[in-house]
């Protein structure tokens, strides 16, 4: 029978998960394997579901667990904290792996295990929550287990920042969460680990606006001091003291919430903190941030307060003009400073804290939901990005255009806005610096795998690019500018075609 040779099949193919190793070791000094991952998984769903505030499905939790690590009977274990070109492309081989594996089996079975692996992958329902915070906790609860000499030097401060995101939305988990946390403290601190001057380093953007949440200037005084630049959410103000003041508004025609961004890029930049000096690549350092009075002034809301970093602005349209030579020597320098910056935000571990690609899709999505145009063409790219970011370690810019590089002479010497920062792909940050200056595209990707070793995806860039052209589209519309937003019809289109 047909459907018995395809299940013989791909549980021949599965049991490689019993031989597929982890970065976990045992308590008796035995590397974990990942089928002993999914075995814990799931008996740490059956002992904590009856606790749960909101009560979950265990069977589908059972499904939802064997199938999540299922790609690795292909692709092989990838540990979060890798550098490498493998790690660039863990989203894309592990979707192709478990279409390989749908493949593989009946039509019965093959598409609901996709669906199940891709509910895990974006969590969308309660039972997927459940299962990613038992993924996480499972990781720290076998590293408490195992001796401490297994353990590298970042896992000292993921005891502290990988777990809480996926365990925040259910009170039983939180307190599971802290007991593992506690554990994991006293083993650090009995093998002579300050664990106090961990909390203080990854508290310090928390210590920082507890210490300047005062607004650092009179608001009446705003008008004294010179604009650095506007935007869509606010300006930014020169205080002549070393110092710049953002103004932002908690809504307007972009996408999101202005609180959101101002708490997310004092977070990042607070993280970065010493870590912010690549190969003499400056980005400003953060001094505080918080809300305005309503008394004081009602629109903007927001204010976050950072040094002042230097370089100067450059035109698009002065960029456009450039030499084939200067063109070159621009477009190599971005490329190199691009690489710089994630090597130091990938360093910072603020990737717990951020959402992904696709969850900027899904917010583009629930807010355009009076624009069916906007809505179509979220669907269109969604195929194309599917789970890419949720699985990758790569924290990006996520706002890398021309307007937020300082330059020195022809050399990059400064980044800044970092209210957009999420986990994604190298090739959203290639991509919107791209679609400004097509002719930066060669010397500037060619620099960037120079340095990197990371060979950049000419379909994953194009994705980059629909995905860019989408917010694009999806604002000039609130804004009513409606010469924009056919011109970037046509552009998301054409890119949307290249891609079938």
């Amino acid at each position: 029978m047909e459907a018995i040779r395809q299940i013989l099949s791909t549980l021949k193919l599965a049991e490689a998960l019993k031989r597929e190793l982890r970065h976990s070791w045992l308590s008796d000094g035995r590397q974990e394997s990942v089928a002993e991952h999914t075995y814990q998984m799931a008996l740490m769903a059956l002992f904590i579901a009856p606790y749960l505030e909101s009560k979950v499905n265990l069977e589908h939790t059972f499904k939802l667990i064997l199938v999540h690590d299922l790609v690795e009977a292909v692709t092989g274990d990838i540990p979060f904290f890798e550098a490498s070109d493998r790690k660039a492309q863990k989203a894309t081989l592990e979707s192709e792996a478990i279409a390989k594996i749908r493949d593989l089996l009946p039509t019965e079975i093959g598409p609901d295990v996709h669906s199940l692996w891709n509910e895990f992958e974006t969590g969308r329902s309660l039972e997927a929550k459940f299962a990613r915070a038992l993924d996480n906790l499972e990781v720290q609860l076998q590293h408490n287990l195992a001796s401490l000499e297994t353990w590298k030097p970042i896992e000292h401060e993921l005891v502290y920042t990988k777990m809480d995101k996926h365990c925040s939305h259910d009170s039983f988990l939180r307190a599971f969460c802290d007991a593992v946390k506690g554990e994991a403290e006293l083993k650090l601190t009995e093998g002579g680990i300050l664990v106090n001057e961990i909390k203080e380093m990854l508290a310090g953007s928390k210590a920082a606006s507890i210490v300047t949440a005062r607004f650092p200037i009179k608001l009446q005084k705003l008008d004294a001091y010179s604009s650095l630049g506007e935007g869509i959410w606010g300006s930014v103000f020169d205080l002549e003291d070393g110092t710049v003041l953002k103004l932002a508004r908690e809504r307007c025609a972009g996408i999101g919430s202005g609180r959101e961004k101002i708490e997310r890029e004092f977070i990042v930049l607070a993280a970065l903190g010493s870590r912010s000096q690549s190969d003499g690549l400056c980005i400003p350092r953060a001094l505080g941030h918080g809300i305005i009075p309503d008394q004081v002034h009602p629109d903007p809301t927001l204010w976050l307060h950072t040094t002042k970093v230097p370089g100067i602005t450059r035109k698009v349209a002065e960029l456009r003009s450039l030499s084939a030579d200067a063109t070159k020597e621009v477009a190599s320098s971005i490329g190199k400073a691009l690489w710089g910056l994630h090597r130091d935000l990938d360093r910072a571990q603020v990737r717990d804290t951020l959402a992904s690609t696709s969850e900027s899709l899904q917010t583009v999505q629930s807010e355009f939901g009076d624009d069916p145009q906007a809505a179509e063409f979220v669907m269109k790219i969604q195929k194309f990005v599917g789970s890419a970011s949720e699985k990758s370690a790569m924290v990006i810019h996520g706002d890398f255009n021309i307007s937020n590089i300082l330059f020195e002479m022809n050399q990059v010497k400064s980044i800044v806005d970092f209210a957009e920062t999420r986990c994604g792909l190298y090739e959203d940050d290639l991509a919107s610096i791209i679609t400004e200056l097509p002719a930066f595209r060669g010397p500037m990707i060619a620099a960037f795998e120079e340095v990197s070793g990371y060979k950049v995806d000419d379909r994953r860039l194009l994705t980059a690019q629909a995905i860019f052209e989408l917010f694009t589209f999806a604002i000039s519309g609130r804004q009513k500018n409606m010469a924009e937003r056919s011109d970037s019809q046509q552009r998301l289109q054409g890119l949307l075609e290249a891609l079938a």
